[in-house]
């Protein structure tokens, strides 16, 4: 089982985004001696640095000699493995162990890899092993295609020599090709077709990948021990090292309800779902919506079925007068070259594609990607969409516009979308099917008979579905009071109130939700409230676990007990919330201007008492409220049970 480290902080503050050079300076296998250069320090990103900490950190024992490292794409993977090799020092006992093997899935990535290891450490020689490309082992850094790897290749590598070996897109790692590789390399990791490797120190195996799991099921466990960093899309796009997403859920007629599914990848079989998606009339609909939301930009990626189903969208674009080119696996890497670079340099807007883009694409100025390859595979949605969140402020890249198919007639579950992969359902969360801003719906004007079917379109901000994601109305019944910056109050009224708000924690140095109760207090009926000193509940990484265990806490200690301390009155759902406000109610929101002030859009006429109840909370805790400089982002994503717990109180809730 893959045991999961503690979770790395990452601090935030925006650094130049430097991107060196790739071009290879020759096409033979070694790229150049090491030079007498100084290597000039890598410019790393605070992220990036704590994982290079975290990874020492974790192989500094040699008890532990199999990591994994899960950033997401467009993070520099790349830039912080390289950093690594670095920073990490030959073991004790073999001090003569100073080269590294970093392993590949591409024939782009090893060029793109030995690229940017010789631009950042000149000093280094540096070899590729891939068809042509003869290595001689003896090279500081090799970077290897693993299908290059057969057994008389691997005999040149001195394991005596090895210091580390990195694998990139490490999800692969289980893979039995890549099994017999790293079985030689580590006696941790066994190959039925081979004996353990007789080694003279322990070579650490550190794997990176932007989707550290495997949706057929297979476990990564078998090759790494410890995952010892891990931060998501979400915090990268928060902290401001990845672009903003605008998403668009395009809802149609796909009939998905008879395609089969693949019992190997767990996913939608690719004949049965081409069969499905192949046709005039979808095709058609692809490219009208495409230019109804997304004609404006620069550069549109879209995924395909099958090679079958590319080029038949590709005639569909180019029907419509559009410039679209496609590249598959089978297109030749000159030519394959030769296309993306005239992407990259803006000469055509739509490139389309069948799962060659999706690992190892360094394509930045990517400000638009179509998914017309429905799939139920976490993995492989992630890794289409990050192909357009990298940042590109060179050709004016603000955002990246998803736009995404779903079948309007067949809800099919366990298909991915944006929603869903920040954990959200949008058919079954009111609050956005309910929002203020009423959902674009487009209805297509389907004259003609075999014309596209019609098509609704529904537009979502990133920012709306992380809001509806970590909303504490998923956590609890009560009525909690959003008061921005992540600050929640719950009003127990003559009680006293309960503050739920993010804080630095010393020891630490990370960005934790603390939950406090502040008791109120009036001797006389007639007295004016005053409040004790905040008493803190408990403090945890999650706004789960504290919002859970404050709710336990007020049923418990605040209202238990207490004349007319029902909780059921201070539920979300409580009757009294849906009734009319009073007329006095309605007269102090308007003459306190309360509405502007905190930027509300309430009809204050068909205002609620529940709704009236929280702009005086707003109002009450505007002052308290500070605006916390984001000086860490936590990931989100890790398990629960990686969750740091201060010391259990008696009211701490149980799972």
């Amino acid at each position: 089982m893959l045991r999961l480290l503690g979770q790395v902080q990452c601090h935030v503050y925006r650094l130049p985004a430097t991107r060196p050079a790739l071009a290879l300076r020759r096409a033979s296998a070694s790229l150049s001696a090491p030079t007498t250069e100084h290597p000039k320090p890598l410019q790393l990103r605070p992220y990036q640095k704590a994982c290079v900490q975290a990874c020492l950190g974790a192989l500094k024992g040699q008890e532990t000699t199999r990591i994994g490292v899960s950033m997401p794409t467009g993070s520099g993977k790349t830039v912080v493995f390289i950093a690594l090799i670095a920073a990490l020092p030959p073991p004790p006992q073999n001090p003569a162990a100073t080269r590294a093997l970093i392993i590949v899935n591409s024939i782009e990535l090893a060029r793109q890899v030995a690229g940017r290891v010789k631009s950042q450490l000149p000093h280094l020689s540096v070899e590729i092993e891939q068809g042509k490309h003869e290595a001689t082992g003896e090279a500081d850094v090799t970077v290897a295609l693993y299908r290059s790897l057969r057994d008389e290749k691997m005999a040149k590598f001195d394991t005596n020599k090895l210091k580390c070996v990195i694998v990139d897109e490490a999800h692969h790692a289980v893979a039995p090709s890549y099994l017999k590789i790293l079985s030689r390399l580590n006696a941790g990791i066994r190959h039925p077709d081979q004996p353990p490797p007789k080694l003279s120190h322990p070579i650490p195996i550190i794997g990176f990948s932007a989707t550290f799991s495997r949706h057929d099921g297979l476990a990564l466990g078998s090759v790494f021990q410890d995952l010892v960093f891990h931060i998501d899309f979400l915090a990268m796009v928060k902290g401001g090292w990845l672009c903003d997403v605008r998403y668009t859920e395009a809802k149609t007629e796909l009939n998905l309800d008879r395609v089969a599914i693949n019992p190997k990848l767990r996913d939608f079989d690719s004949k049965s779902l081409a069969h499905a998606i192949n046709n005039k009339r979808v095709n058609k609909l692809v490219v009208q919506s495409w230019l109804d939301k997304c004609s404006s930009r620069r550069s549109t990626l879209v995924f395909c079925v099958n090679v079958t189903h590319l080029k038949d969208l590709t005639d569909a674009f180019q029907q419509a007068d559009v410039d679209a080119r496609c590249a598959h696996s089978k297109t030749p890497y000159a030519e394959r070259k030769e296309l993306v670079d005239a992407f990259k340099a803006g000469e055509f807007p739509v490139l389309l594609n069948v799962a060659i883009f999706t690992e190892g694409t360094d394509i930045p100025n990517i400000d638009c990607v179509v998914i017309v390859r429905p799939t139920q595979s976490k993995n492989l949605f992630s890794q289409m969409i990050g192909r357009g969140m990298r940042l590109s402020p060179q050709t004016g890249k603000d955002d990246c516009h998803i736009m995404d198919f779903v079948d309007n007639t067949h809800r099919i579950s366990g298909i991915i979308s944006i929603p869903t992969l920040v954990g959200v359902d949008p058919n079954s969360s009111r609050s956005l099917q309910d929002r203020e801003d009423p959902l674009l719906v487009v209805p297509y004007d389907n004259e003609g008979g075999s014309d596209p079917p019609p098509v609704a379109y529904v537009d979502y901000k990133l920012s709306d579905l992380v809001r509806e994601a970590q909303s504490i109305k998923r956590f609890s019944r009560f009525a909690w009071v959003d008061c921005g910056n992540d600050i929640y109050v719950l009003e127990c009224s003559d009680k006293g109130y309960i503050k739920i708000e993010p804080v630095t924690n010393d020891d630490a140095g990370e960005l934790v939700y603390r939950s406090s109760y502040v008791e109120a207090l009036r001797e006389n009926p007639s007295d004016k409230l005053s409040f004790e000193k905040p008493r803190e509940v408990m403090t945890a990484r999650s706004l789960n676990e504290v919002a859970r265990n404050s709710d336990n806490y007020a049923v418990t200690r605040v209202f238990s007990g207490k004349p007319g301390a029902d909780a059921n009155y201070f539920s979300r759902t409580a009757k009294w919330r849906q009734n009319p406000a009073s007329d006095s109610q309605k007269d102090v929101i308007s003459k306190k201007g309360y509405i502007p002030m905190l930027d509300l859009s309430v009809d204050i006429e068909s205002m609620t008492k529940g709704q009236a109840a929280d702009i005086f909370t707003r109002s009450n805790n505007r002052l308290r409220v500070r605006k916390l400089k984001p000086a860490y982002i936590r990931s989100i994503a890790l398990s629960q049970h990686q969750a740091w717990h201060a010391r259990k109180p008696p009211w701490k809730a149980h799972n």
